[in-house]
């Protein structure tokens, strides 16, 4: 594999994995993000959602728990609460005796035990693999924050919100296409712009070694195309030295041919035999 191919290869692989860490970490920051916000609007749910429980069970001291909190006036306006819920699937009311749900905006919860996991734990201290997990793997799984009803020494009862992730996911796909669209596009730029440069980094580098090449085979002469250019970065002053070290050359060259010019004068005018030896004895030159 040739150097340029090497260094093209690898730099495009560089850049695509820049690219994938970049919009890895972009994706998790912005699954954080919305699992924060969730979490927040979930808490602020909960906290009107008891506040208007204790309302009412207020208002109807003459029935009991249960009949207080199965109003249907209390559930139009925990209904409310609901619109744009952002993730939140229900609001529960849980007795405190049997842990089941007493009443809710989701009928089918009612008569449901504690199953849900901790949804402040997923947000603060699970990992990332079990938080996308619970986004986009696990459909079955909900969560709940909850707070208590009642006195220090005796809960009445229980108001739960009801979180269900996968009603998140649609906002996290159309996240994930658009940013693996632009990661897409952004290696596509990357290998263009490395191709590119690559090309025009060995193209001056190649254009080096042809000027070696000719000093090698003997041809001393001036690069007028790379003469005539100011060097301004590394490759053009390394250019002009080349060049400088070729015409340096070339006036060695002339030099030699000169003083051998006047040697063979010399001995051509001696009357005497004249044998030059090499330093392996053998006979390179006679008068």
């Amino acid at each position: 594999m040739k150097l340029q191919t090497k260094v093209t290869v690898g730099s495009v692989l560089l850049a695509t994995v820049i690219v994938t860490l970049v919009s890895s970490v972009d994706l998790y920051s912005f699954m954080q993000l919305k699992l924060q916000s969730t979490y927040e609007r979930a808490e602020v749910i909960k906290d009107f959602a008891r506040i208007m429980v204790i309302d009412a069970i207020n208002s109807r001291r003459d029935v009991s728990l249960p009949e207080a909190v199965q109003d249907a006036d209390l559930k139009q306006r925990l209904l409310s609460l609901l619109r744009s819920s952002n993730g939140v699937l229900s609001i529960d009311i849980v007795s405190a005796d049997t842990r089941k749900v007493m009443s809710s905006t989701l009928p089918n919860r009612v008569g449901s035990g504690n199953t849900d996991g901790d949804f402040g734990k997923l947000v603060r201290d699970r990992s990332w693999y079990q938080q996308l997990n619970a986004l986009v793997f696990n459909e079955s799984r909900f969560y709940m924050l909850e707070d208590p009803v009642g006195s220090n020494d005796k809960v009445l009862f229980w108001v739960r919100v009801v979180i269900y992730p996968a009603l998140i996911r649609p906002t996290l796909s159309e996240a994930l296409y658009q940013k693996g669209s632009v990661a897409v596009f952004s290696v596509a730029g990357a290998v263009l712009i490395t191709f590119l440069f690559s090309m025009a980094l060995f193209r001056a580098l190649g254009h080096i070694g042809q000027l070696l090449d000719r000093f090698a085979s003997g041809e001393y002469g001036p690069d007028d195309s790379a003469a005539a250019k100011t060097a301004k970065d590394e490759l053009s002053v390394m250019t002009s030295k080349v060049n400088l070290l070729g015409e340096r050359l070339r006036g060695a060259q002339f030099e030699v041919s000169d003083l051998r010019g006047n040697i063979d004068h010399l001995l051509q005018d001696l009357e005497d035999a004249v044998l030059i030896f090499n330093r392996d004895s053998r006979l390179v030159f006679a008068s």
